[in-house]
């Protein structure tokens, strides 16, 4: 977890693995910044293999 200057929090959530990967996103609603879009609590995030999710919570 990091604040931005702004003083919201960013989440990374990381997929280390060579396989795509699932997880349930339990932190407050936000906004993926990389690909765009928003990211509701509870909902279930598809991350590519090797891949990374940057989400600022509103």
């Amino acid at each position: 977890m990091y604040s931005n200057e702004q003083g919201k929090t960013v989440r990374y959530l990381f997929n280390y693995s060579a396989k795509p990967g699932k997880v349930t996103y339990p932190f407050a609603n936000g906004r993926e910044l990389l690909q765009g879009g928003t990211v509701t609590k509870n909902s279930v995030l598809d991350i590519a293999p090797w891949g990374v999710k940057i989400i600022e919570e509103q």
